[in-house]
This record gives structure tokens, sequence and C-alpha cells, in this order.
């Protein structure tokens, strides 16, 4: 599972069921072209002028900044998440 660390912005992968943290959930619904892919994100220093402009970088950045305030040192995003799994095990066909 990756998460994403709310202070660094770092997105490590974490194997263990044992090793996730506590984490805060951002899941709603994204508007057309405006979502924010993990590769986006990872390049998210080259390509700041392109990715900046998208309503999606802003929640993301809104969210980490109210999840630091609540405590939470680590958020799921689920743009991100839906990239890491095979399209077989893609949350049972529940999700996006």
């Amino acid at each position: 599972m990756r998460l994403l660390n709310t202070r660094s912005g770092v997105m490590p992968d974490f194997i263990s069921d044992d090793d996730i943290p506590q984490y805060a959930i951002l899941s709603h619904t994204w508007e057309a072209d405006q979502e924010i892919t993990f590769q986006e994100w990872e390049s998210r220093h080259q390509i700041a002028d392109a990715i900046s402009k998208k309503s999606g970088f802003v929640k993301i950045q809104n969210f980490r900044v109210q999840a630091a305030g609540d405590g939470f040192e680590w958020i799921w995003v689920d743009t991100f998440g839906r990239l890491f799994l095979d399209s077989s095990t893609a949350l049972g066909g529940v999700c996006c």
C-alpha cells in the first residue's frame, strides 16, 4: 500500500499490513482532466507548472495540510491507489 506523507510528500510502499500506519483517506468525485496520477505526483517537481493548475493537485495539497493539522502523518489518495492495483484485484471491482 502506498501512502503519501503529509509533510514531505514522499510516497513509500508499505509491504506488510503490520507496517501500515494510521492514515486519512481522500476519496471524492474528481473533475474530468483534473485528476492527478501517481506518475504526475512523482514528477511534480519537473512538471510543476502543468499539474499545479489542476484542481486535483490543489485538493491533494489542501488535504495534506488538513490531515497534518488533524495529527495524521499519512494519507491515502484514491487516484494514486488505483494505479497500484492489478486490474484483476482492483478492490474486487468495488471501487472507481
